[in-house]
This record gives structure tokens, sequence and C-alpha cells, in this order.
């Protein structure tokens, strides 16, 4: 058939588009997911392979963290995890909360706009058991995914309801993803300046 490449194109597009999604899931997982759940909803992408890259795209850049903290805590690494803002005093009681309350500081952690690469690389320097590790890390993992996916998935649904009953333009849905990544991003950045106390 005539079209028959041209669908093969749109098919390497989508699947480009996935693997773009995952690469940029490594780095802002929580936002990715909610706003791919979103772009799903209304027909662009699989809701399941989102939320697997989703649990993958944070849960593999954790283990990877997690190794060089705990095989390699030399001079430059640590000097990697201060470059994200943390002081010495800061680093010491991270690290004694993650050998205490190993569950409740990673949770914290990973919700925390540029905590989680140095708070998993602790993790690693303070020797957390692997098992307990990986078996929080994945849980925790899950719950973020199945959370911000359903939101976003949902979110989408009710968005287009309301569109389609004020005959709203599809352009509208662009732009509201626009300015949520666009709120995101400016709370990182100021929350990133924020200096924590010792």
């Amino acid at each position: 058939m005539v079209f028959e490449p041209l669908f093969g194109l749109i098919d390497i597009i989508q699947m480009n588009s996935y693997l773009f999604i995952f690469l940029i899931m490594i780095f802002e997982g929580p936002i990715v997911t909610a706003v791919a759940s979103y772009a799903a909803s209304i027909g662009f992408f699989n809701i399941w392979i989102i939320f697997l890259i989703s649990l993958f795209g944070n849960f593999i850049p954790d283990l990877f963290f997690y190794f060089i903290g705990r095989f390699s805590r030399t001079k430059r690494t640590e000097n990697i995890v201060k470059r994200f803002g943390l002081n010495e005093c800061q680093i010491l009681k991270l690290e004694e909360n993650l050998k205490k309350h190993f569950g409740k500081t990673l949770c914290v952690v990973k919700l925390s706009p540029m905590l989680p690469i140095p708070g998993i690389i602790l993790a690693g320097f303070s020797r957390v058991p692997f098992k307990k590790f990986l078996l929080i890390d994945l849980l925790l993992n899950l719950l973020f995914s199945v959370i911000f996916t359903l939101f976003g998935y949902y979110f989408g649904f009710m968005i287009n309801t309301i569109f389609n009953y004020f005959r709203i333009g599809q352009f509208s849905i662009f732009g509201i993803i626009l300015v949520v990544l666009i709120v995101y991003l400016v709370y990182r950045k100021i929350k990133s300046k924020q200096k924590v106390k010792c």
C-alpha cells in the first residue's frame, strides 16, 4: 500500500518517543510521568508502557548511584554530592538518618528537588545493605509511579471532559502541559537555591 511507509514512520517516531521519555525520566521522573500519562489519556501513548518506563526510569538510575556511593567513596565522589548544595554538616546528618531511618529518609530524599542523586549516593556511602536498599527503593518507585501515572491519566480525562463540554480547542492541552512544566521547573529552581540550615 502507498501509506505503509508512512505508518512505519509513525511507529518509529512513537517508539523513539518512548525512548526519549525514558531518558528524561532519569532526571525528572515524577513530573515527566504525570505529563506522559496525561498525553496517554488523549491517545498519544500507551499508558502501560508509560507506567513501566516510569518505574524503570526511576529505579535503574537509583541502582547506578547507589553502587557509585557503595564502591567509590572518593574525594571526587564527595565533591559531586556537594555540588548539589549540601555542606559537610548536612551530609553527615543525611547519612545518619539513612542509617537510622532508611525508609522514611529515602522517601523524603526522592520527593525533594535536588536531593535524589546525592541522597542515593549517600545511601551507598552509608553502607545501607543492598537487599534493604533494593526492596525499599523498588517499593517507593512502584508507589510513586502508580500515583503519578494515575494522577496524569485521570487528570487528562477530566480536562478532556471539560474541554469537550466547553468546546475548547485541542491546542489548549499543550498549553496546559507547557504551563505545568514551567511551574515545576521554576519551583525546582527556587528550591535548589534555598540553603538548608545545619
